[in-house]
């Protein structure tokens, strides 16, 4: 509940955000392993799609670790709100994706605006965890 989260409270925050950087580390090297994946296979279809759903299964399993947390501070319950936002952004991406009419050339206006979105919502994301975690090293 909103209202039993603390607020400025560096201890709350610290024990926190070694939660939260725990299982962002590990999405995060996950994350660039199917980047790689997802260059080398650039030029095959089928090998593409299987590296997206290979992403969408690895970003749902993020999201259900990131609902687990036991947060105490309303700091990093914004910040894990504003993931869990993304991550549903970024699986209406992967919908739209697989549909049987999708052109990654010519994608949508919808996905556009989607990408552009979780672009927004990552950059924010990334600076406000850097910024806390200066803070409260």
């Amino acid at each position: 509940k909103a209202s039993e989260l603390s607020s400025a409270n560096a201890t709350d925050i610290k024990s926190d955000l070694a939660q939260l950087n725990q299982i962002t580390n590990q999405s995060n090297s996950q994350a660039l392993q199917l980047r790689e994946q997802a260059q080398a296979a650039a030029s095959d279809p089928q090998k593409l799609k299987e590296v997206l759903s290979h992403s969408n299964d690895i970003q749902k399993e993020f999201q259900q670790k990131l609902m687990g947390l036991q947060l105490k501070s309303s700091e990093i319950q914004n910040i894990r709100t504003q993931m869990i936002d993304n991550l549903l952004t970024s699986q209406k991406l992967y919908e739209l994706s697989t549909t049987p009419n999708f052109d990654m050339k010519a994608p949508s206006e919808e996905f556009k605006q989607l990408s552009m979105r979780t672009i927004a919502i990552q950059q924010k994301v990334g600076a406000e965890l850097d910024a806390i975690n200066q803070q409260y090293p």
